[in-house]
Order: structure tokens, then sequence, then C-alpha cells
């Protein structure tokens, strides 16, 4: 997948299949549909990072972790 976006800011204007030649002060560059469908755009490197994993579970979930015993000790 092509990506469109300024060369002066990184900031990302548009993504696509098709291959343009990029108007003035931007650039076009590629890389594979997994990563702009899974990644989140960073200006900086001009390339696409890995979304953050959340890892905050919620108190139940927490606690279906838990063996009995566990959750005795809690209690």
């Amino acid at each position: 997948m092509n990506h469109l976006y300024d060369i002066a800011t990184g900031r990302l204007i548009s993504s696509g299949s098709a291959l343009i030649t990029p108007p003035a002060g931007m650039a076009v560059v590629t890389f594979p549909d997994a990563d702009s469908k899974n990644g989140i755009w960073n200006a900086q490197t001009l390339s696409f990072d890995l979304r953050p994993v959340s890892s905050v579970i919620s108190a139940g979930d927490f606690e279906d972790l838990l063996t009995d015993t566990e959750y005795a000790g809690i209690l």
C-alpha cells in the first residue's frame, strides 16, 4: 500500500493502492497492507508503529485468573 505524506511535517495525507506522482512538498512511501492496518503512523520515522496493547483488565477478569485457593487467600 502506498502512503502519501507531507515532507516538511511527516503528516500522513492519504493511503491507497494507486501509485501516483506526488505533488510538490509531498512524498510516497510503500509498506505492506498489514503495517498500515495494524499500526499507527509515526511522523518522525515515517513508518507505522505497532498499536499499544492494553495491559489493564477488569477486576472480574482478574478474579477469573485466580485459583480457588488464591481467591480464598485474598478474602
